[in-house]
C-alpha cells in the first residue's frame, strides 16, 4: 500500500492530480493523484485555517462545487491561501464600488441601508 504524501513532497514539486470529487452530503473532497494515491481532504477544516468574509467563502464555496480538481491542487499544493488573499482583494474592490453605486442611486439611503445592499448582493453574487 501506498503511503500518503509527505510535507517534504508536497515542497518539492506540484502535486498532479487525476480525478477529484467533492460529497457535499459528508462534506468530503476525494482526491486521486497522478500517481495513484489518494486523498481525502475536509473542506471545511481547511477553510477555516484562514480569516476572511462571507465573498471569500461564498467564491471558494463555488470553486469547490464547480471545479473540485483546482480547488484540491491549491490546498495539496499550498496555495489555498493566495486564493483567498485573491477573493478577499476583489471583494474589497467589489464592495467599494458598489457602495458607490448605491449611494449615487439611491441618495436618501442611510449607512446601515447601504451596507446592508453591499452584504446582500455580495452574499449571491458567487
Amino acid at each position: 500500500m501506498q503511503d500518503k504524501i509527505t510535507i517534504m513532497e508536497r515542497k518539492m514539486k506540484m502535486i498532479k492530480i487525476y480525478e477529484a470529487v467533492f460529497y457535499e452530503d459528508a462534506g468530503i473532497l476525494q482526491v486521486v493523484l497522478a500517481n495513484g494515491i489518494m486523498e481525502h481532504i475536509k473542506p471545511e477544516e481547511e477553510n477555516d485555517k484562514f480569516q476572511m468574509g462571507e465573498y471569500a467563502r461564498s467564491q471558494l464555496q463555488k470553486l469547490l462545487e464547480e471545479s473540485p480538481t483546482e480547488y484540491a491542487e491549491l490546498v495539496l499544493n499550498d496555495r489555498l491561501e493566495n486564493y483567498i488573499q485573491l477573493c478577499i482583494a476583489e471583494g474589497a474592490s467589489l464592495s467599494n464600488n458598489l457602495n458607490s453605486y448605491f449611494e449615487k442611486h439611491h441618495p436618501n439611503a442611510t449607512r446601515a441601508e447601504i451596507d446592508g445592499m453591499i452584504s446582500e448582493f455580495m452574499m449571491y453574487d458567487s
